[in-house]
């Protein structure tokens, strides 16, 4: 069994929510489930992230892959969770390594080829995360 958390946020009541995405790959049959309230952009993020990581030149895990959004009371909606779960994906492999001690937030929408693209819907959750003094990755190419 392999683990790993990314932090990202949602809004949610006008507010923004702190959401953990925990990862855990077991041996079984090849499946990735979502649990954690997610919404329709977010149930469908495993296709693209299965296709950006092939894309990106890693593996995609052939065992069975839970992802757990946290807390799990609230609707997670957007495209934004797809680098967070991509990473999380990849760090429970055990692919790359988390290298940093500090907290980090990950907000990205992965496109099929493997690029990061952004939206200027995400701007109230990277304030907010600015607001909080929490070291960010998001995408350069922040568009309309």
């Amino acid at each position: 069994m392999s683990y790993s958390q990314i932090k990202t946020r949602c809004e949610f009541n006008g507010t923004t929510q702190r959401v953990a995405i925990e990862t855990n790959i077991r041996t079984g049959n090849q499946k990735c489930t979502i649990i954690g309230m997610p919404e329709t952009q977010v149930r469908e993020s495993i296709d693209r992230v299965s296709s950006a990581i092939i894309a990106s030149g890693y593996s995609m895990p052939e065992d069975h892959i839970t992802i757990n959004l946290t807390p799990g009371n609230i609707p997670k909606r957007g495209c934004h969770f797809d680098l967070a779960i991509a990473l999380g994906i990849l760090l429970a492999a055990k692919q790359i390594k988390k290298n940093c001690k500090q907290e980090i937030e990950v907000f990205g929408e992965l496109r099929l080829d493997g690029k990061i693209t952004g939206s200027k819907d995400y701007m109230p959750l990277i304030y907010q995360t600015w607001l909080d003094q929490t070291e960010l990755i998001y995408p350069k190419n922040i568009e309309p």
